[in-house]
């Protein structure tokens, strides 16, 4: 049975995603915009039928981070804190996000992942991707503190420096191949002059300790470990590499594993 949807111009839609039994219904909540230039906006609604507490927990996670607050999913005002409000030419102003686009996978029986792709929009608007993983059997949210012991995330954490560091020394290598290469117009050496630059002074500020960990994504045979990017906003033109992504094998994981993870893989 699909949602009831009270928002104009909405549809909602359903798809079924099956493992091991457990049973996740992922509905669709789309809207066009009702002013301004034309942009649908559409946001998974978790169902699980098992345990609908657990759907519930999800959607909450969900909507607090990418809009703001729990909403109202048969409300009209359900899009309201990202599409802005008309203004007096007929467009639309303190647009909050745009252009989204996400989707839904099990690549665990016990774990879902909710993957998002959006313009994110203040100053100006930008493209990004966030990935939300949740664990059943509580729709737990899973972060990079809950799935690995804290006394031994230290040796992890190193290991992911080094490579993110051999991939950011591997493009800097291929932009002095770039400066080197004859027949470059000004522009183009100077945007090469500047991604060095950056990712030197990068380097030198996590030389020492960690490098920041945005996110985790669990993946079928691995844990995805999303680096920070470099850049600033101002910087994302010259920030080639943006967010890097190390994967780590679970039978390599498998000494740091909480009971959590340990649970999850497993089982």
């Amino acid at each position: 049975m699909l949602r009831a949807c009270a928002i104009a111009a909405c549809t909602a839609l359903s798809a079924s995603l099956f493992a091991q039994g457990r049973l996740v219904h992922v509905d669709t909540l789309r809207a066009l915009r009702p002013f301004g230039p034309a942009e649908v906006y559409s946001f998974p609604f978790i169902r699980t039928p098992e345990d609908p507490e657990v759907g519930e927990r999800i959607n909450r996670n969900l909507q607090v981070e990418l809009l703001g607050s729990v909403r109202d999913s048969v409300a009209e005002s359900f899009f309201e804190p990202l599409w802005g409000r008309p203004d007096e030419y007929g467009g639309a102003v303190d647009i909050a996000m745009q252009s989204i686009s996400w989707s839904v996978a099990r690549p665990l029986p016990d774990v879902l992942v909710v993957t998002f792709s959006a313009e994110g929009c203040g100053a100006y608007c930008e493209g990004y991707t966030t990935y939300r993983s949740y664990a059943f059997p509580f729709g737990a949210l899973l972060t990079w503190d809950v799935l690995l012991w804290k006394e031994e995330r230290d040796t992890v954490e190193d290991s992911v420096a080094h490579w993110w560091r051999q991939r950011v020394h591997e493009h800097m290598r291929k932009e002095e191949l770039e400066l080197g290469r004859r027949g470059r117009s000004a522009e183009d050496v100077e945007h090469s002059h500047a991604v060095m630059s950056l990712y030197r002074s990068c380097l030198e500020r996590r030389a020492q300790g960690h490098v920041p960990v945005h996110e985790v994504e669990p993946l079928e045979n691995g844990l995805r470990v999303h680096v920070a990017s470099c850049g600033s906003h101002f910087e994302r033109a010259v920030d080639e590499l943006g967010q890097v992504a190390i994967d780590l094998p679970y039978n390599w994981l498998e000494p740091y594993f909480t009971p959590a993870l340990r649970y999850l893989i497993i089982r």
